[in-house]
């Protein structure tokens, strides 16, 4: 299936926490399948686009020998484009992490300051 022209980076929400990712080839890596058979991510591209993923069983090689059947996450289709709901997801999750108000901040200025604090969590662990 041809993948559609997408604008990176992308948002994975799962509750509060949140991944960012430059390709959906890294999201197929890294979600897991039966996440997303629950149905518990909230994926966005950074235009807004609301991403839908899907679970297939694939075969592959075990020890080099035995062939197994695993789920394998792939990238399905855009649900909608709604940059007000990737926005609004954003703020749930910049105040979750201790983030100050975010009404008068443009589309923009969320993500820098959300970036800006995800990056000073991570270097704080």
């Amino acid at each position: 299936m041809d993948k559609p022209i997408l604008t990176a980076p992308f948002f994975v929400f799962e509750g509060n926490s949140l991944d960012i990712f430059q390709t959906i080839d890294e999201i197929e890596q890294k979600i897991e399948p039966i996440d997303v058979l629950n149905h518990e991510y909230a994926i966005y591209d950074v235009s807004g686009n609301i991403l839908k993923f899907h679970v297939v069983k694939t075969e592959t090689r075990f020890l080099g020998v035995l062939n197994i059947m695993v789920n394998t996450v792939r990238f399905s289709h855009i649900l909608a484009t709604s940059q007000q709901a990737l926005f609004q997801r954003m703020q749930q999750t910049y105040l979750a992490w201790g983030g100050s108000e975010t009404d008068e901040l443009s589309f923009d200025e969320l993500k820098n300051q959300l970036f800006d604090l995800l990056q000073y969590i991570v270097n704080s662990k």
